[in-house]
């Protein structure tokens, strides 16, 4: 199963984990991405984003097409952007 979403809130790496949880598998894999506190010399204070949801849906679904066709044993996909 594939669990993609585009959230503004917080993220939760247990919950996220629970999804792809699975007695077939032996592992979860994890990428987690933080803020640097600085780029360019500068501090960084925040970040903003802007994203077109539908294609940026269709881009995560696409990483996961391609994860599957590399490793078809793979169970559960779960791609979350905050």
């Amino acid at each position: 199963m594939d669990y993609i979403r585009l959230v503004e809130s917080r993220l939760s790496v247990d919950e996220i984990s629970e999804l792809v949880k699975s007695p077939k598998c032996g592992a979860i894999s994890l990428f987690i991405g933080t803020t640097r506190d600085n780029f360019d010399g500068l501090k960084v204070s925040k970040l903003l984003y802007e994203a077109y949801d539908t294609m940026a849906m269709k881009a995560l679904k696409r990483v996961c097409t391609e994860i599957r066709k590399k490793w078809p044993d793979v169970e559960n996909i779960a791609i979350y952007h905050r």
